[in-house]
């Protein structure tokens, strides 16, 4: 950073850089699909709600079998909760 930047655009770009950091690797992770996760992150910026199962199941990019539905479900469910905490509620 030079001593003539503006300090807060600065840590806006690193900010969203971050941010688009971990979204990406929250998808390869869970292997999500962008665009749903995306759009989970817009309602809840709207409704300001939580995702439900069915949503976050619909997000996933497999099937996953019965026995493992409800412990991916929540993982996923408590991945995407932190990221929210993280990146909308906590800096935007």
């Amino acid at each position: 950073m030079k001593p003539n930047d503006n300090v807060i655009n600065e840590f806006e770009n690193y900010w969203s850089e971050n941010k688009q950091k971990a979204f990406e690797n929250l998808c390869a992770e869970e292997n999500m699909v962008p665009e749903q996760l995306e759009q989970i992150v817009k309602n809840y910026g709207f409704y300001n709600r939580l995702p439900k199962s069915q949503d976050i199941g619909n997000a996933l990019s497999f099937k996953p079998k019965i026995l493992e539905r409800k412990t991916i479900l929540q993982r996923v469910g408590d991945k995407i909760q932190d990221f929210i905490n993280t990146f909308i509620d906590g800096m935007g």
